[in-house]
């Protein structure tokens, strides 16, 4: 049986409902208020476009489900974490892609279908509560495919399925070594979308869709060299820029799947790579 969208009732004398149902409760009420005004907007819609987003909606609805099953399983830690940063003054939880949700909770649906329905889940979602402050200044907050970083750093680090950057990757590198990686990361993927974006301005429809898919599926923005460089001799920003596009960690190579082993160079605008480098970026 489907679970109602704002979990069971507390009755009176039982004990105070947990992190794992606290989160479950307004996540599935966020959700509820979400397909509702989608519902809305659909019955002034036309018959295709009504349909298409009352499918959104019910997979939305399933997505959560399985997002929340998920959640349930998360150390009893984790759960306390992302507890205590739904309830903070400006929850990562609440951004997205499109900024930040005016109504409370309202993000928090979408942001835990995007990180807990992936065998990693836990990591994910302690990293991106661990390294919030990094995230919001390079103005990341989606979690999917090529989005996000995480994947590759974890791959450089050598982290293996279920270890996460928050924990085993700063026992290995340090909390401030890890925070440049990231943030290292974020700046060059960011740099290589510039460049991507000035390359086929000339480009439309199918052309522009095939070119971007192509370099979702072959970009890097973090190696195992360039981290390990990162931690041993903390360079200065403007060196690491220098030296990526100099073509330091650029390798002929690539993996079984068509990704390039290396940080190729003429993919960078280095001008948006340095200023995404100067962007603020706390530990905390």
């Amino acid at each position: 049986m489907r679970r109602g969208l704002f979990g069971a009732r507390q009755a009176p004398g039982e004990p105070e409902a947990g992190p794992a149902e606290s989160i479950a409760a307004r996540a599935r009420a966020a959700q509820a208020r979400e397909s509702a005004e989608t519902r809305r907007t659909a019955k002034r819609s036309g018959e295709a476009a009504r349909l298409a987003l009352i499918r959104t909606v019910e997979q939305n609805e399933r997505e959560l489900e399985l997002a929340l099953d998920t959640v349930v399983r998360f150390e009893p830690t984790t759960l306390g974490f992302l507890a205590t940063e739904i309830d903070s003054a400006d929850p990562i939880t609440q951004w997205s892609t499109l900024g930040r949700s005016p109504v409370p909770d309202a993000g928090l649906p979408g942001w835990l279908r995007d990180r807990c329905l992936t065998a990693n889940s836990e990591s994910v979602v302690l990293d991106w509560l661990t390294f919030r402050a990094v995230f919001r200044a390079h103005k990341e907050f989606s979690a999917r495919g090529t989005d996000d970083p995480l994947p590759q750093i974890y791959e450089a680090l050598s982290l293996q399925p279920g270890e996460s950057l928050a924990v085993e990757g700063v026992l290995t590198a340090g909390r401030r070594e890890c925070d440049r990686i990231l943030r290292v990361a974020l700046a060059l993927r960011t740099a290589q979308r510039a460049a991507v974006a000035r390359d086929i301005r000339s480009l439309t429809g199918y052309a522009a869709a095939d070119a971007w898919h192509a370099f979702d599926r072959a970009n890097r923005f973090v190696t195992a060299q360039l981290a390990e460089w990162l931690v041993a001799e903390d360079p200065a920003d403007g060196e690491v820029a220098a030296q990526v596009a100099a073509g330091r960690f650029s390798t002929d190579e690539f993996t079984a799947t068509g990704r390039s082993t290396g940080i190729a160079p003429y993919d960078i605008d280095e001008a948006a790579f340095a200023a995404d480098l100067r962007r603020t970026t706390p530990s905390t």
